[in-house]
């Protein structure tokens, strides 16, 4: 497979492995807030309308995305955004019961959460195909985010499982933002900048690279 050969195998597996935590963590996160709300004792009403001002926070984030996009690159976003959410995450698990005791912080809490955190889906597919040169630059982008929809199934049934087992909402919560951690961790190792860089210094044509692997052969 060429997404396996020598220079991309790297970046290949940390694609695969960045895309299903962060699918994850969104979809799981998402579905399931509302459900963790009610169990918190919040109503019906308030389970759906926190949610939903918790949104809101995700609008700005494109905006400084954007600018750190054009200041460091794709990776340093992909990097700091689920680090800090993943954080913020672990700090609502721990401290679940003072932050659910006042609904302000609880929405300020998961702000931070949705402005650094929901913002990674639209960021990862364009980071995943240009690290690949122009030959498998479709096999690339496309494999990323199959196994970033692997992630989004697999989350939202997990948090079930958690459910149905009677997991606190603390340890469902660290459980959840484990991965963004994960994530940042193998970015932050393993990902390519690409930050005013051509695409032959991003990564070498397919065609060199096979020639080069004949050459040692």
């Amino acid at each position: 497979m060429r997404l396996w050969r020598n220079v991309y195998r790297r970046r290949t597996v940390a694609n695969w492995i960045f895309g299903f935590f962060i699918g994850f963590f969104e979809f799981s996160f998402i579905i399931w807030l509302p459900t963790t709300l009610v169990n918190l004792g919040y109503s019906d009403a308030q389970s759906v309308n926190y949610p939903m001002l918790i949104i809101f926070f995700a609008i700005p984030s494109v905006f400084l995305a954007l600018f750190l996009l054009n200041k460091g690159g794709s990776k340093l976003v992909l990097t700091l955004y689920p680090l800090i959410a993943g954080i913020f995450m672990l700090i609502l698990g721990v401290f679940l019961p003072q932050i659910a005791a006042q609904p302000v912080f609880l929405v300020l809490v998961g702000g931070v959460i949705f402005f650094f955190g929901t913002t990674l889906l639209g960021i990862f597919p364009p980071y995943s195909a240009e690290v690949y040169p122009t030959e498998i630059r479709g096999a690339g982008a496309g494999w990323a985010a199959g196994f970033t929809r692997i992630g989004s199934f697999i989350g939202p049934l997990f948090g079930g499982v958690l459910l149905d087992l009677g997991i606190s909402a603390q340890v469902e919560l660290i459980i959840f933002g484990a991965p963004l951690l994960i994530g940042a961790l193998v970015m932050l190792l393993y990902g390519v900048q690409t930050h005013k860089q051509s695409l032959e210094q991003i990564s070498p044509s397919f065609v060199e690279t096979v020639s080069t692997e004949q050459v040692g052969d």
